[in-house]
């Protein structure tokens, strides 16, 4: 039996059902007022994300209308880099932008070339004629009149939830309207998408950190940067609420036999276009149809889901050019103890650290675990780091974070649902990793002079949000202090629920019962810490101390460290289990 949300069982007749979902995908339109007749280049940012996450994934379009598809992308970006162009119709052909893919590729592969190639050439006829405001929402929603087994053949995603309604494939149906291949409740993974998204901490000084900065030298991304961008970017990855993936930027700069000289246009505007949004030179309606996220969730288990933020293809290619170019800087001294951003990082995490403990057996191994470390992550923080050390790219970022961020999730009986982020980064963005290692390594620092000294210097690394520390007990102390106190300061919370901790060997009951009470007052679950097989116990009971070593060990960034039995174990597991999976 299929149950909506208010608890109301579907109805078991298909034209009932039919009727149910179309209901259902009207009150999208109608809660933000689009109808059929209303023109793309009117509508506003939240428009244009409802329309687009009700809209199906833009297909490849066949490689003889390459030519054609570059020179309708041409008209559009030459138009975007127009320097003195009204706000107004920027904003327009911000939004054709936007959607032209999706025109492009809508008719699908099914039909007569002829009749596909005359809609490409009626679209590149109104853009050059810059007749923009002939594109309506109707036009988005396209029939084909190719037929097998007697059916019509559809390209809409409810088209498709009718046509298993019909057949009365009912649990089929309720499974497309939902998504392709999602069979969680969406109800549910709409509720820990709400849990992923924090309102906005104000911060000292926050009006000052937001201003723009006037007289600064632009970022300037060259026609070779803009290359090198496209051709890393991963062809796979699911697209955002644009519906492209990088492969249509390729056909744009690469595609096809000859057309040089439109190859040529289109790397020239390109880096030009690029640019303004790397320096915010944009208005605030192309911002936000730009940074616009398309929101799905993960299913961890049957209780718990990973949020996913999903950014748009053409923000994550431009933003990088910046990431690429800045590579080679994060190599050097400014993410010192911090490995995210360099080469094998996760090897020198897990060697130095062993090393640490191999050559300092009273040191203490922590591995604490951050709570929602993207989406805590202060905005404003973030914006005060770059303005300081990157001012030349603080305009192009303070233009996606200054304002909330807008989130589309498509899954709920009434539709798409707009859920906005005050705070934090979304992990799918190109340069959320950058940042959070730049927000985060005054704090680090911090760590760092704590647990060193004349004597024994201890250490601190980080995967971006997975830091793990070894020093000697008291040290460590200090060193949760500094997260728990200064964290909360740039958006950084411990779960000590989930935080891992290996004692050093404690010979003196009184202080093994010390230092058990201090990490239980911090925060940590009793079960998280490890007591050193060679340590004594808490009272006068034998210690049984094949146990002790089986047990005494963590994982960290996917190798185990801690007593040779405790490796030796958890390797046979994982063999194990692979050999399972075989």
């Amino acid at each position: 039996m299929l149950v909506d949300s208010s608890g109301r069982v579907w109805p078991k007749e298909p034209k009932q059902y039919i009727y149910r979902i179309a209901e259902n995908a009207n009150q999208v339109n109608q809660r933000v007022d689009v109808t059929q007749h209303s023109l793309l280049t009117s509508l506003s940012p939240q428009q244009v994300g409802v329309l687009l996450g009700s809209l199906p994934m833009v297909e490849k379009v066949p490689a003889w209308t390459t030519k054609i598809v570059r020179q309708i992308m041409r008209k559009v970006y030459t138009m975007l880099t127009e320097e003195n162009m009204e706000e107004e119709l920027k904003n327009k052909w911000a939004n054709i932008k936007f959607f032209i893919p999706l025109l492009c590729a809508q008719v699908g592969p099914k039909v007569n070339k002829d009749v596909y190639m005359n809609k490409l050439k009626d679209i590149h006829s109104r853009l050059q004629q810059e007749n923009i405001d002939s594109f309506t929402v109707g036009k988005l929603r396209i029939r084909s009149n190719h037929r097998r087994c007697g059916k019509s053949m559809v390209s809409t995603l409810f088209d498709k939830v009718n046509k298993k309604v019909e057949d009365l494939c009912l649990s089929q149906a309720y499974k497309i309207l939902n998504g392709k291949d999602v069979t969680p409740d969406p109800i549910l993974i709409h509720k820990e998408l709400g849990n992923h998204l924090f309102n906005h901490i104000p911060v000292h000084n926050e009006e000052d950190i937001l201003q723009p900065i006037v007289g600064i030298e632009d970022f300037k991304a060259t026609t070779q940067m803009v290359k090198q961008a496209i051709h890393l970017s991963k062809p796979k990855k699911s697209p955002g609420l644009d519906g492209v993936t990088s492969d249509f930027f390729k056909v744009l700069i690469n595609g096809g036999k000859g057309d040089t000289s439109n190859k040529h246009d289109i790397l020239k505007l390109l880096p030009i276009y690029f640019n303004n949004v790397l320096n915010g030179k944009m208005s605030q309606h192309e911002a936000h149809v730009l940074y616009s996220q398309k929101l799905i969730g993960i299913p961890k288990d049957e209780n718990k889901t990973r949020a996913i933020m999903m950014a748009n293809t053409e923000a994550k290619i431009i933003w990088s050019i910046f990431i690429h170019s800045n590579y080679k800087k994060s190599k050097g001294g400014i993410f010192s103890n911090q490995y995210g951003s360099k080469m094998a990082g996760c090897e020198k995490v897990i060697h130095r650290t062993r090393l640490a403990l191999e050559l300092n057996p009273n040191f203490d191994l922590c591995i604490p675990d951050a709570i929602k470390a993207y989406y805590h992550l202060s905005r404003s923080k973030a914006l005060e780091q770059v303005k300081l050390k990157y001012p030349e790219i603080f305009n192009g970022l303070l233009a996606k974070y200054k304002d909330d961020t807008v989130g589309f999730y498509r899954g709920l009986e009434t539709g798409i649902e707009l859920m906005c982020q005050e705070e934090g980064l979304g992990p799918g963005a190109t340069e959320t990793s950058w940042l959070y290692d730049l927000v985060v390594a005054p704090l680090i620092e911090k760590v760092q002079q704590a647990i060193s000294d004349d004597e024994l210097q201890g250490i601190i690394s980080t995967i971006i949000d997975d830091i793990s520390i070894a020093t000697t007990f008291d040290k460590m102390v200090e060193a949760l202090n500094i997260l728990v106190e200064k964290g909360k300061e740039v958006g950084y919370f411990i779960n000590f629920d989930k935080t891992q901790y290996l004692m050093s060997p404690v010979d003196n009951h009184n202080e093994l019962k010390r230092r058990m009470n201090i990490l239980l007052e911090l925060g940590f679950k009793e079960e998280m810490i490890e007591i050193h097989p060679e340590s004594v116990s808490f009272d006068d009971k034998p210690i049984v101390l094949q146990e002790r070593k089986v047990e005494y060990g963590v994982k960290l960034s996917g190798a185990f460290l801690g007593d040779s039995e405790f490796i030796k174990n958890n390797l046979y597991k994982k063999i194990t289990t692979l050999n399972k999976e075989k």
